[in-house]
């Protein structure tokens, strides 16, 4: 399947969105469900050991909900590197290791501004992959 430029970019918007709502889905809820502290009293009218327990299946709870939302967050970020890897090997007709090698540079020279800088790198560093490969054929 061809993926253009253009379709890699609305792609990026489109995921890092979906990753920015999570974010704050996770944040809002670590916020309304704090960390209970040991001897909490959730319940004066319940046991000692009750109170105890409920403490800790509440904090068990939370622990789970927030990794559930970054695993989700993590998927969003592996959906746009894979997004871009199929972008270089439909653009340039890469095999997956020489794409994988353009990916990792894009990677390293853009990723502290954001996955758009990254494909921007990723086009560049494909081009110049693409010369070698092609002036290698001569």
């Amino acid at each position: 399947m061809y993926v253009s430029y253009d379709d890699l970019l609305k792609f990026i918007r489109e995921t890092r969105a979906k990753s920015e709502q999570l974010w704050k889905e996770r944040n809002d809820y670590a916020t309304t469900a704090p960390i209970l502290s040991e001897g909490t009293i959730l319940d004066e009218e319940q046991s000692v050991r009750w109170n105890r327990e409920e403490v800790a299946r509440r904090n068990n709870s939370r622990k789970g909900k927030l990794a559930a939302y970054m695993t989700k967050i993590n998927q969003c970020n592996r959906d746009i590197d894979q997004k871009i890897m199929d972008y270089l090997r439909s653009e340039f007709e890469f095999s997956e290791a020489v794409a994988r090698i353009v990916f990792n540079e894009a990677y390293e020279r853009g990723h502290h501004a954001g996955y758009e800088e990254v494909a921007s790198y990723a086009h560049s560093c494909g081009l110049f992959a693409e010369q070698i490969l092609d002036a290698a054929d001569m």
